[in-house]
C-alpha cells in the first residue's frame, strides 16, 4: 500500500467527520453501541480506567463490526476509520494520526497491491476498502511526467472523470460540503496566536495534534499576523 502525503482534499473529510460526530442521529448510534458493549454513557476516562480497559478485549470484535458498519454509513468506509470511531465509542477523543495517508485523491500502486494481496489477508481487505472508497483509478504510466498528468486531467476532467465520480456517488454523503465552522476557526487561530513564540514548524506539529488540520508555514505565519492586527 503506497503512502501519500497529506493534501487539502484530507481536510475535507475531517470537516465532515467533525460535521457528522455533532449531529443527534450520529450520538444516538454511538450511545447505543456504548449501552450494548458496557462503555460509560460518556465514555471511558482513560487516567480512571486505563487506555485498554477489560469491556474493550470483551467487546473487541463487536466494536469492530459496529464501528465499521458505522463508517460506511457515513461513506467513510477507509482503512483505519473504524479505528477511529472505536477510540471516539470507547473515549470520546478522536485520534486522526492513523488515517492522513488517505484523502479524496490516493494513489495505489496496483501491481504491487494485487502481489500483497495473495499472501497478505491484512492488505486485501486493506485493498477491497480502497475499491469502495476509490472505486475510480486514475492509472500512471511510470513514464508520465508532471505535466502529462496535469494535462490529461485538465482535459478529460469535465467530459470523462467527472461523470464517472457523480456515477459512484452515494446520496447522503455530503463529503466536500462541510464547511470548517467559525467556532473552529477562532479556537484554532487563538491557539496559533498563543504559540506565536515557538518555530512557526513547531506550532504546525501541534495544531496537527491539537485539530488534526495539516497547515503549512506561511499559512501559519499569515493567521499570527491577522490574530496581531485584530488584537491591536
Amino acid at each position: 500500500m503506497t503512502s501519500n502525503e497529506p493534501d487539502q482534499s484530507y481536510n475535507k473529510i475531517l470537516a465532515y467527520f467533525r460535521s457528522i460526530i455533532k449531529t443527534e442521529t450520529f450520538e444516538r448510534k454511538v450511545e447505543a453501541i456504548r449501552k450494548e458493549c458496557e462503555v460509560p454513557p460518556f465514555g471511558f476516562i482513560p487516567e480512571v480506567h486505563g487506555t485498554n480497559p477489560p469491556e474493550r478485549k470483551k467487546h473487541e470484535k463487536k466494536l469492530f463490526k459496529k464501528a465499521a458498519t458505522l463508517a460506511g454509513e457515513y461513506g467513510l468506509k477507509l482503512p483505519f476509520w473504524e479505528d477511529v470511531i472505536i477510540q471516539y465509542i470507547l473515549f470520546s477523543e478522536i485520534d486522526l494520526s492513523m488515517t492522513e495517508n488517505y484523502s479524496l485523491v490516493h494513489l495505489r500502486d496496483i501491481p504491487n497491491s494485487k502481489e500483497g494481496a495473495k499472501y497478505n489477508s491484512v492488505w486485501r481487505e486493506y485493498n477491497n476498502y480502497e475499491d469502495e472508497f476509490y472505486p475510480i483509478c486514475l492509472m500512471i504510466s511510470p513514464y508520465a511526467s508532471r505535466r502529462d498528468i496535469e494535462d490529461f486531467i485538465k482535459k478529460n476532467f469535465s467530459k470523462q472523470i467527472k461523470p464517472a465520480l457523480k456515477e459512484h456517488r452515494k446520496p447522503g454523503i455530503d463529503i466536500g460540503k462541510k464547511r470548517i465552522g467559525m467556532e473552529y476557526v477562532r479556537a484554532r487561530n487563538e491557539f496559533i496566536y498563543n504559540h506565536k513564540n515557538l518555530p512557526l514548524k513547531e506550532i504546525g506539529e501541534l495544531v496537527k495534534k491539537e485539530f488534526g488540520e495539516e497547515l503549512d508555514d506561511g499559512y501559519i505565519g499569515k493567521i499570527i499576523s491577522m490574530e496581531k492586527k485584530a488584537r491591536k
